[in-house]
């Protein structure tokens, strides 16, 4: 089962594009399947009811804000996000 996991920001930010590679690179890196949903519209940002992007949740956790998490985090999340 893919785990979920959400990027709120502006698409054509530098810190929300670094989030992704890790997370894309990551998951990949550990076979771990992923479900990525990006919340770029405004609508769907301004439910976070913060001004501090972009966020990053994995599994409903968030695991940055701001400034893109070490590969080792991420890594950490999704591994304990993978075990049943």
């Amino acid at each position: 089962m893919a785990i979920r996991v959400t990027l709120v920001g502006g698409e054509t930010c530098h810190r929300y594009k670094l989030m992704r590679e890790i997370v894309l690179e990551e998951s990949a890196r550990l076979g771990v399947p992923i479900q990525l949903i990006e919340e770029n519209e405004v609508q769907g940002i301004l439910k976070y009811n913060t001004v501090n992007l972009p966020l990053l949740f994995i599994g409903g956790e968030k695991v940055a804000q701001c400034n893109a998490p070490s590969r080792a985090d991420v890594e950490k999340c999704l591994r304990a996000m993978r075990q049943p």
